[in-house]
């Protein structure tokens, strides 16, 4: 026969509790792997909680690399995207549950080290090229800019990035993890648009 401490048994009564639980078992390092930790999510139907974005953002400002692309990319940017490119509004997960998508930073990481989730955007592989090299970028209505005068482009309709330009792009349910104003200023004027 089996029997649990009382106190133990209130708290496995408690949804709160169990919540916690589960997500503690699931985030702490090294038991799952990124793409794990996705599958466990989508199994359990339990929506990831990044972590509080306070005006302290340590967490996210550290320097350190180890663990800074896992938490960027899965648990925060690219689950707040759905696993959807802002841009295109195209999404393709595996049946292993990796992504199509990347967490872009919008104010480069390498000059920032700002991994707060609002200077972020899930972006397919062709639309994270084009936007680090500011091929493209978005304004304060959340609408796609393109900059006609840096490249060149052929193909079809509707693949174009030239035929993005003026709309809106997909946004996380979320306003909390919206792409900050102020990190799309500093991709506008680092890619020199004028709009």
């Amino acid at each position: 026969m089996i029997r649990f401490d009382e106190q133990f048994f209130k708290c496995l009564a408690d949804f709160k509790f169990r919540d916690m639980a589960q997500r503690i078992l699931i985030e702490t390092e090294p038991y799952f792997q990124p793409e794990e930790r996705v599958a466990l999510y989508s199994m359990l139907q339990i929506r990831p909680v990044a972590p509080e974005i306070r005006e302290n953002q340590e967490l996210y400002k550290a320097s350190v690399q180890a663990g800074r692309d896992g938490r960027f990319r899965i648990e925060v940017v690219v689950v707040a995207y759905k696993h959807t490119c802002a841009l295109t509004g195209y999404r393709m997960t595996t049946l292993a549950m990796e992504s199509i998508v990347d967490a872009a930073h919008i104010h480069h990481f390498h000059n920032s080290r700002n991994n707060d989730p609002r200077n972020g955007m899930a972006l397919s592989k062709n639309a994270h090229w084009q936007f680090d090299r500011g091929l493209w970028s978005v304004n304060d209505d959340h609408r796609v800019l393109v900059n006609r005068e840096k490249f060149r482009e052929e193909g079809m309709s509707g693949q174009r990035l030239t035929d993005f330009e003026g709309r809106k792009i997909s946004l996380p349910d979320d306003p909390q993890y919206w792409p900050e104003q102020a990190f799309l200023e500093w991709h506008r004027r680092q890619h020199g648009f004028t709009n």
